[in-house]
C-alpha cells in the first residue's frame, strides 16, 4: 500500500536511523501574556527539558505482539492501552502533543523524543502524517499512554520500494507514546456554568485533565502551553502554533494576574480551563487590536514541567577597566568575560541569548534571567537595539560578553518611557547559548 510522508522517523526508521523531529520553528511573536518588561526585549518561550523515561525491556516485548491484545484497527494497526488518560480524544485538524520511544521487536530504540529533550506535535490528518498512526492517537485522552504497533508492511510507499538500499525488517514497529495535549484551534471547550470554581476575584477555573505530577507553587518556574481566545470564540494566540512552551514564575507578576492566579494548585500533566475577566486580564487598555478593552478571555492551559526558580539576575554590571575594551568604529564597546568555542553567531542567524541590562548607574531595568527564559532573535537585522544587533555578531556560542552601548546605538534622544531616559548609555551581559 501507498502512504503519505510520515514525519516522525518511519521513513529513517527503516534504515534505523533517528529522526530529527524538531518543532517548528516560530514565525510570529507571541502575545505575551503580560506586557513586556523593556521595549524591544521580549523574552521568546523556550523549550524545557521532558523528563527521562526508560525503553520498555526487550525481555517483555514478546508480550506486546501477543495476537488478540489490545485494538486491531481497520489498517492493522495494534494499539494498547497502558495508562488511562482523562478529557476528550483529539479530532482531526487538533494539534496534538506527544513523547514517544520507538524501538523495534528485539527491544532496540531508533528514536525517541525523550532523547531529544521535547515532545513533538502536529496536526492530526495534515498531508504529511501517516494516516494509519494517526487512527491509533485519535483513540488516546490527554495523559494516555499507549503501545502503538505497526506492521512492516504499512510503512512501505513508493519511495521507500525504488530504492534497492532500504531493507525493511521482517518485525513490526512498536511506539510507546504517551498524549501530552490537544489543542482545539476551533474553539475553546464548552464547559457547564456550574461546572466552573469562582473565585472571590471572579475568576472561573475548570480542569479539562487532572495532572498527576509536581504541583504549581508560588515561586516556582513553570512551562506551559496554552490557546488563548476571545470570549466570542475567535483564537487570539496559541504557543502550539509555534511548537515552543511558555515559561514563567509563578506569583512574580511576570504574566496576567488571571494566569498568576489560575495557576497555583495545578500539577504537571493537567489541563485547566481558566475565564478571565478583564480586571484580571488586560482590562481597560484591552491589548491593541487583538483584545478589546473590557473583554473577558479564555485561556486553556496545560502544565508541562514545574522546576525551582532559576538563579537571580546580578544586580550590577562587573567592572572592566577603560583600556580593557574593544571600540568599534560605531562607538560600540565590548569585552569578552569569556570567549566560545562554538558556532559563530553571523547576520540574519537565529541566536539564543540570556542577557542582563542595566543603566550605567548600575540600575538594572530587563534581565532574561528574571523569567526563566533565553531570548531568540535574528540577529543582524534591527530585531533588537542596534547596539545588541552589532555587539552579537562575532560571538560564537558558550561566549560571555559586556557590550557598553553609547545611546545613538540604544534607545536615542527619544528614551524608552518608564525604562530607559532619554540620551542613555546601557550596559549589556550577554551569554551566548546557541546559533542556528
Amino acid at each position: 500500500m501507498k502512504i503519505k510522508t510520515w514525519g516522525i522517523a518511519f521513513a529513517l526508521a527503516m534504515a534505523l536511523t533517528a529522526c530529527t523531529g524538531d518543532a517548528p520553528e516560530a514565525t510570529q511573536e507571541a502575545i505575551a501574556p503580560t506586557p513586556p518588561a523593556a521595549p524591544t526585549l521580549v523574552p521568546t518561550p523556550m523549550p524545557t527539558v521532558a523528563p527521562t523515561e526508560t525503553p520498555i525491556p526487550t525481555a517483555i516485548v514478546a508480550d506486546l505482539l501477543q495476537e488478540g491484545e489490545g485494538i486491531l484497527t481497520e489498517s492493522g494497526v495494534r494499539y494498547i492501552e497502558l495508562e488511562k488518560g482523562a478529557g476528550p480524544f483529539p479530532k482531526e485538524h487538533d494539534v496534538v502533543v506527544l513523547n514517544y520511544i520507538g524501538m523495534m521487536s528485539d527491544g532496540t530504540v531508533f528514536d525517541s523524543s525523550y532523547a531529544r529533550g521535547e515532545p513533538i506535535m502536529y496536526t492530526l490528518g495534515e498531508e504529511t502524517t501517516f494516516d494509519d498512526w494517526n487512527e491509533a492517537i485519535s483513540l488516546m485522552q490527554i495523559g494516555a499512554k499507549a503501545k502503538i504497533i505497526i506492521p512492516p508492511e504499512l510503512i512501505l510507499d513508493e519511495t521507500a520500494t525504488a530504492n534497492e538500499d532500504v531493507a525493511l525488517p521482517d518485525d513490526p514497529f512498536i511506539y510507546e507514546v504517551k498524549l501530552v495535549a490537544i489543542s482545539s484551534q476551533d474553539a475553546y471547550q464548552d464547559v457547564k456554568e456550574s461546572d466552573y470554581r469562582v473565585t472571590d476575584s471572579g475568576l472561573k477555573s475548570y480542569d479539562l485533565a487532572a495532572g498527576s505530577g509536581v504541583e504549581a507553587e508560588a515561586g516556582k518556574l513553570l512551562s506551559v502551553h496554552y490557546t488563548v481566545w476571545r470570549e466570542a470564540g475567535e483564537v487570539v494566540d496559541s504557543t502550539l502554533d509555534r511548537g515552543r512552551v511558555f515559561s514563567f514564575i509563578l506569583g512574580a507578576g511576570q504574566v496576567l494576574p488571571g494566569l498568576d492566579e489560575g495557576m497555583v494548585g495545578m500539577k504537571v500533566g493537567g489541563t485547566r480551563q481558566l475565564f478571565i475577566p478583564p480586571a484580571l486580564g488586560y482590562g481597560e487598555r484591552g491589548y491593541g487590536l487583538m483584545i478589546d478593552p473590557t473583554e473577558n478571555i479564555v485561556y486553556e492551559v496545560m502544565l508541562v514541567d514545574v522546576q525551582p526558580p532559576p538563579p537571580p539576575s546580578p544586580d550590577a554590571p562587573r567592572d572592566v577597566p577603560e583600556s580593557d575594551y574593544t571600540v568599534t568604529g560605531s562607538g560600540l564597546k565590548y569585552y569578552d568575560f569569556e570567549v566560545g568555542d562554538g558556532p559563530e553567531a553571523r547576520k540574519s542567524q537565529m541566536v539564543e541569548i540570556h542577557y542582563t541590562g542595566w543603566l550605567t548607574d548600575g540600575e538594572k531595568f530587563d534581565s532574561s534571567l528574571d523569567y526563566g527564559n533565553p531570548m531568540q532573535i535574528p540577529v543582524g537585522i534591527g530585531g533588537v537595539l542596534p547596539g545588541m544587533d552589532e555587539g552579537i555578531m562575532g560571538m560564537r556560542v558558550g561566549g560571555v560578553r559586556q557590550l557598553l552601548i553609547p545611546s545613538e546605538l540604544a534607545y536615542g534622544e527619544e528614551g524608552s518611557e518608564g525604562f530607559i531616559p532619554p540620551n542613555a548609555a546601557l550596559i549589556f551581559e550577554i551569554e551566548l547559548l546557541d546559533v542556528q
